[in-house]
């Protein structure tokens, strides 16, 4: 009896330790950097950085992985020194974690700023919590299906902008009569992989997203980026090895 109970508690525990390295404890450190030059506006003498801060029972090296992987300074190709002294743009550095279970890690990067407007720029990454690996597509889908996964995706982009109207629709069309906009704004036809600013994950399908990349004073009309396919239509495409593949057994 004594024995069953032991075998019972070691189980337990294996079990218990597989289900927290299931999700990584991510914590904010706020830091607020004070710009000295006695040029710098005062709206603009400090600028905040919250910072993601990863603990849990994982690899040291999983760990470094995220912390290089969301790294603000590296992604938005951008340095400390830069923003305290001569490039006084920056307001802020900020952080989204958008989905955190199954060994997967969704998070969403953000950094604000103001020059002549207010600006914003995202960055949406997922990470495989195992490793620390920043995840592509390929690491979630059969590499022979890729292009049925684009088409899908060119399949959502033609309904959502032939759903569009008045001004937004009016300017979407300018833009592509453009020789140089055309590349920047493709078609639905003619939109690639590469073309996407990144994916997010949830516990009913993944989230495609697309930059349109507007110009601040058109932002209001930019048509949503975003293009959602539940696990149901990506089941044939997903890899059987893969993180995904637990949603569509």
């Amino acid at each position: 009896m004594r024995c069953r109970y032991l075998v019972a508690l070691v189980l337990l525990f294996a079990f218990t330790v597989a289900a927290m390295a299931q999700a990584v404890t991510v914590r904010p450190r706020k830091v607020v950097y004070k710009r000295s030059d006695k040029s710098v506006p005062d709206f603009k003498r400090t600028f905040e950085v919250r910072y993601p801060v990863f603990s849990g029972r994982f690899a040291p090296s999983a760990l470094r992985g995220l912390k290089s992987g969301t790294d603000y300074w590296r992604v938005f190709d951008t340095t400390l020194a830069d923003n305290l002294k001569g490039d006084h743009w920056l307001s802020s550095f900020d952080y989204l974690v958008k989905y955190n279970k199954h060994g997967i890690l969704d998070i969403r990067l953000i950094m604000e700023g103001v020059g002549a407007y207010p600006d914003t720029s995202i960055r949406d990454f997922v990470f495989d919590l195992r490793t620390g690996k920043k995840l592509e597509l390929k690491d979630l889908f059969e590499t022979r299906r890729l292009a049925n996964v684009r088409d899908l995706i060119r399949l959502k982009m033609r309904s959502q902008e032939t759903g569009l109207e008045g001004e937004i629709k009016k300017e979407l069309a300018g833009r592509r009569e453009s020789e140089i906009a055309a590349e920047v704004h493709p078609l639905p036809d003619r939109l690639e992989l590469k073309d996407l600013d990144g994916f997010s994950v949830s516990d009913r399908g993944v989230t495609f997203i697309y930059d349109y990349g507007y110009p601040h004073a058109y932002q209001g009309l930019e048509p949503s980026g975003e293009f959602y396919l539940s696990y149901r239509e990506l089941k044939p495409f997903i890899r059987s090895d893969g993180l995904l593949a637990r949603f569509v057994r």
